[in-house]
């Protein structure tokens, strides 16, 4: 029966990750609802508690273990391992760790594809929808807010008031507007994938430590953080 289970899962995930990383990452049957609820070095990933990728064999008193349940318990939809986040809610995966320095749209592009971190494939930047999806405590520019610019309305056009987002360094994560695990670099813009329609050379972007949703363009230096489809 546990072999069935696994095998279903990894059928079922085929296109996403593939069945080596659906054994590596699937715990049998323990549910949760955020990393407390899982054993040392496991995260809570879509409410099942799963391997957080790191070395099985480290000692149960390592120090690792402090890096594995980093959830904050306000944010029982969003919970980090070492190197990566689970938004449960949304069944995305988020690079935890920034990497050094800014980037061009396009370089920002091409280091998500070449990304390869705890057994996933396929990394790339967030679509805007996805990046509105990790702001908390700004009503303007979360999910369902007024702010106009969505995956469906990407022309200059669809940005209107409420796009300009929150008082700045007022978020509920230490200033930010985005879930605490993610930690304090939130004052400067984030690349979208999302390209702006009615000028293709720029791009939309998202400020956490405002929540502000803008265009920029695309030879611009920003930050960046990937995603990962689960």
């Amino acid at each position: 029966m546990r072999i069935a289970l696994i095998l279903a899962s990894c059928l079922a995930a085929l296109g996403h990750i593939g069945c080596g990383q659906i054994w590596e990452y699937e715990n049998l049957g323990q549910s949760c609802r955020s990393n407390s609820d899982c054993d040392a070095r496991q995260v809570c990933v879509k409410r099942v508690c799963r391997s957080s990728g790191a070395d099985a064999d480290t000692d149960a008193d390592s120090d690792t273990d402090s890096d594995l349940d980093t959830d904050s318990d306000t944010d029982t939809d969003f919970s980090c391992g070492s190197e990566v986040c689970f938004d449960h809610e949304h069944d995305l995966a988020w690079q935890l760790n920034l990497p050094a320095g800014t980037y061009t749209w396009d370089d920002a592009s091409a280091y998500c594809s070449a990304l390869s971190m705890v057994g996933y494939p396929d990394w790339r930047l967030p679509a805007i929808n996805e990046q509105r999806a990790l702001i908390r405590g700004c009503a303007p520019t979360e999910p369902g807010g007024p702010c106009g610019v969505t995956d469906g309305c990407v022309t200059a056009s669809c940005r209107n008031v409420p796009c300009d987002g929150c008082t700045s360094d007022e978020g509920p994560a230490a200033g930010c507007y985005w879930p605490a695990q993610l930690g304090p670099t939130c004052a400067r813009p984030f690349w979208s994938s999302t390209t702006v329609a009615s000028a293709t050379g720029e791009a939309w972007y998202t400020v956490f430590n405002s929540g502000v949703i803008n265009r920029g363009s695309k030879g611009a230096s920003l930050l960046l953080r990937c995603v990962h489809d689960l």
